[in-house]
């Protein structure tokens, strides 16, 4: 058995790890959904975010610094 201390990192997240990841409340990342402003996956009674969505629309909100 090869056993790891770091296992991949999980494809699709919960409301509530997403909101962990970005400090907010499961309810911001709901409602960021619900606005349409962060793309989820929905299958059944399930939501789930990728983490690259999650990664792209926190880089969609970086202001101010020299970006171009």
């Amino acid at each position: 058995m090869n056993a790891t201390k770091d296992p991949a990192p999980t494809m699709l997240l919960t409301k509530r790890q997403a909101g962990r990841e970005m400090a907010v409340s499961e309810r911001t990342v709901h409602d960021l959904i619900r606005q349409g402003l962060l793309p989820a996956v929905r299958f059944g009674g399930n939501v789930r975010i990728t983490r690259n969505d999650l990664q792209a629309f926190i880089e969609r909100q970086k202001t101010g610094g020299n970006h171009g």
